[in-house]
């Protein structure tokens, strides 16, 4: 068997472990990003009793917040 012969196989496997490699670290970027957590700066406040709209607006600016609706379900 020459060395010639072993050369295929070598650059083969070569990239075979470059592609694991490649996907190794696509899945640890992938996992560091979905573990952060994200912070925005709305609420949802949900009143223990119905609420006219008005009401909930006068509430929400008399504390600083700009009041968006109802949630749709």
């Amino acid at each position: 068997m020459t060395s010639a012969g072993v050369g295929p196989q070598s650059a083969a496997g070569g990239h075979s472990a470059n592609m694991w490699l490649k996907c190794l670290a696509v899945s640890v970027l992938v996992a560091v990003a979905a573990s952060r957590e994200v912070f925005t700066n709305s609420f949802l406040v949900r009143f223990k009793r119905a609420v006219p709209h008005v009401e909930a607006h006068q509430v929400a600016r008399s504390h600083g917040f700009d009041n968006l609706g109802p949630v749709k379900r």
